[in-house]
């Protein structure tokens, strides 16, 4: 079967990623006393799915993505801790480089050099780091020469002539060296070298061990330093696989429901709590074993109809390892995990109509229906999310607004579904009288996009779930041009804006890191044609203040007459004075139905018009027309293939993460992650890590004092 997987996992991780740069940020800042000049990155997250990077050499002990470096005061640390979770868990390469490169250029000297050079190789390949530091260590050189020893002195500038031409000559002369002179500079360059240039960590552990038996000598502490280093990363890789195996080997039963009821259940929940307990750092795959032990440890759905129908509580571990009390958000979410981590739709489908039937007031309720429409399509559970959202409706009292804000804050509460997808034409033509009895059927549009808009919610820290008075709405914009190249865009209004100004993302499909990039509303760059498309998310208005010209005014809405509220906006800031006409075109539902907008001297600039097609119960936006009195050109958008409620949203090419960390019910991504997995190389990558680990760092056999 296809899994639908949720993002949810990798949210937490990220969340937990962006915490801790945030703490090592303000630990360098303060450190490097530099409060004018702060350090501090405002970052966008690219929450890809795709497995960690990788280097190349298979004998190169990676940072790997789920690592925390225990940061002490120094600065080189700080900045390596900060640039391992840019690259590796946020995937922003160009600020992880910064951040590399600062410790390569002001801290020659730092332990962290030979994990330093690799990064930069890795992010930067086409640059010679490796060489430039070799140059470094040829002046170091020119300075540690014991007693002007022109012999050693001599071998040294051969070797490092070498360089350039032979890695393993290079070598050969500088543990000669070592041999016949003793020279233990020479002896450390070995190591160094067969640990960054040749990438064989068997040999650089052997010479950075004999190294480490001279006591006294210069670079003693450092390659101590990087021997630990190397045997923690052997722990931590070993670690991770394990997890990784145990998960995909759990998800493997888990989706056999038979399992479900079987004695080797216990038997794995105890297997993966230790794993679990026993992970290091932000690992990805510790957070997608304590789901799985969530969903193996919660209450099933008979279980729970049992004792909601008493109403008594059930207590549950969670995948935070909190006993609590069973709440409507926590059957929210592990009948998402039913749905989409493992696609057993049966069992999705009874723990949604548990929320129904026992938590009639719930905020997720809506999102029960739909996700039970996707389950079920063959029963009527669309009728039944309309008649509660009736029901809902029609409990608001009669309003009746009394101010400028009281009506402009009732258009934004007007109905809306789960989620919406239609085809948006945008259209152009000249202000001129030839156009009055314009057919914009005759026309081709000059651009088309494909619209999908949801609710989201977002989780508030570790506990509550906002409720849907507080959801956010998201977007995607696909824009197709002429050729059939498609751009992707991703907006969110304003509450989710935790982490960056701009409401706007452009998505670029062919790369796979740091393939986004935010886009200022008003910017040049600024696809204009967005602010039409997606004109609920952009049209805030947040930075005026209004009055009521009049309550009865004379409009026009499809060719009928009306008397709508009439506003002044009065902008707070540089932004232009506007005329909003506000139509109840039924009991406590507000349309904006036409807008002008005036320059300084009163002169008017644009004109938009609205029209609204009631799908349901929804008023959806289908038709806006926007004069540029300026350019004497119209801009029209007009919305076919309308579709509403039909669950959450799929995608192949991106994966999106929403900006306030946490629970994510918005996007998925559909695949079957067991497709390809080699559980036999997994096995074998597995032993490789333990018998290296057994043979560089062997346990020291203590001899019995009693023999």
């Amino acid at each position: 079967s296809v899994e639908k997987q949720s993002i949810n996992s990798m949210a937490s991780v990220k969340s937990k990623a962006l915490n801790y740069f945030i703490d090592l940020d303000n630990q360098y800042s303060m450190h490097s006393n530099q409060s004018n000049e702060s350090d501090t990155t405002i970052i966008e997250i690219n929450d890809s799915l795709i497995v960690l990077p990788e280097l190349d050499n298979p004998f190169f002990i990676p940072v790997p993505a789920d690592i925390q470096y225990q940061s002490d005061s120094n600065i080189d640390t700080l900045l390596f801790d900060m640039g391992s979770i840019l690259f590796f868990d946020l995937e922003l390469e160009d600020m992880a480089y910064q951040k590399f490169k600062t410790i390569f250029d002001d801290h020659g000297e730092s332990l962290l050099m030979p994990q330093t050079i690799l990064m930069l190789n890795e992010i930067r390949p086409n640059e010679d780091w490796s060489h430039s530091r070799i140059d470094n260590f040829r002046n170091y050189n020119l300075a540690d020469t014991p007693n002007n020893d022109h012999l050693v002195m001599h071998n040294r500038n051969l070797a490092f002539e070498k360089m350039n031409h032979s890695i393993d000559s290079t070598i050969v002369i500088f543990e000669n060296n070592y041999n016949e002179q003793e020279d233990l500079f020479s002896l450390y360059m070995v190591g160094f070298i067969y640990d960054v240039y040749v990438n064989d960590i068997y040999k650089a552990v052997e010479f950075y061990k004999k190294y480490a038996e001279y006591e006294d000598a210069e670079q003693s502490v450092k390659v101590k330093n990087r021997l630990n280093e190397l045997e923690s990363n052997l722990d931590l890789e070993k670690n991770t696989l394990e997890l990784k195996i145990a998960y995909f080997k759990a998800l493997e039963f888990i989706k056999d429901i038979r399992n479900f009821s079987s004695s080797e259940r216990d038997t794995l929940i105890l297997k993966l709590d230790e794993l679990s307990k026993s992970a290091v750092g932000l690992n990805q795959y510790k957070v997608k074993t304590d789901q799985i032990l969530s969903i193996l440890q919660f209450p099933k759905p008979g279980e729970l109809v049992d004792s909601l129908t008493v109403g008594s509580n059930i207590n549950f571990t969670d995948d935070i390892g909190r006993n609590k009390p069973i709440a409507d958000v926590d059957i929210y979410k592990i009948a998402g995990l039913f749905q989409y981590e493992l696609d057993i739709i049966s069992i999705a489908g009874e723990y949604y109509k548990l929320l129904i039937d026992y938590y009639p007031d719930s905020p997720f309720i809506f999102d029960a229906y739909v996700a039970l429409k996707q389950i079920d399509p063959e029963n009527n559970w669309n009728s039944l999310l309309l008649e509660n959202v009736s029901e809902s409706f029609a409990k608001i009292e009669k309003f009746t607004p009394r101010t400028g804000a009281d009506v402009i804050q009732a258009t934004k509460k007007r109905l809306m579904p789960i989620d919406i997808q239609s085809i948006n034409n945008i259209y152009t033509i000249t202000l001129d009288t030839t156009h009055t009895e314009l057919n914009i059927s005759d026309l081709e549009p000059r651009n088309i996009y494909e619209f999908q808009n949801k609710e989201n919610y977002w989780q508030d820290g570790e506990d509550n779930i906002r409720n849907i008075e507080d959801s956010d709405r998201f977007s995607i914009i696909s824009a197709f041009d002429n050729l059939g190249n498609v751009s992707n865009y991703f907006m969110i209004d304003e509450k989710a804006l935790s982490l960056n100004e701009s409401k706007v993302f452009k998505f670029y499909p062919n790369k796979l890191s740091n393939n986004k990039e935010g886009v200022e509303i008003g910017s040049y760059y600024f696809n204009t044609d967005l602010k039409l498309i997606a004109y609920d998310l952009f049209n805030t208005e947040d930075n005026y203040r209004y009055n009521i010209n009049n309550t009865k005014s004379d409009c026009i809405y499809k060719n009928e007459a009306h008397f709508c509220y009439e506003i002044e906006m009065i902008p707070n800031e540089d932004y232009y004075y506007r005329t909003a006409w506000v139509l109840e075109v039924e009991e406590n539902i507000f349309l904006k139905i036409k807008e002008d907008t005036f320059d300084n001297n009163g002169d008017l600039l644009t004109q938009r018009e609205f029209e609204y097609n009631k799908i349901d119960l929804y008023y959806i936006l289908n038709n806006i027309s926007e004069k540029h009195f300026q350019k004497q050109i119209m801009n029209i958008m007009k919305v076919d293939n309308i579709k509403l409620n039909n669950g959450i949203f799929s995608t192949s090419d991106i994966a999106l993460n929403q900006f306030k960390a946490g629970y994510n019910n918005f996007l998925v991504r559909e695949y079957d992650p067991l497709v390809d997995i080699n559980f036999t190389k997994l096995d074998t990558d597995l032993n490789r890590f333990v018998d290296m680990k057994t043979s560089l760092f062997p346990v020291p056999v203590v001899e019995d004092s009693t023999i």
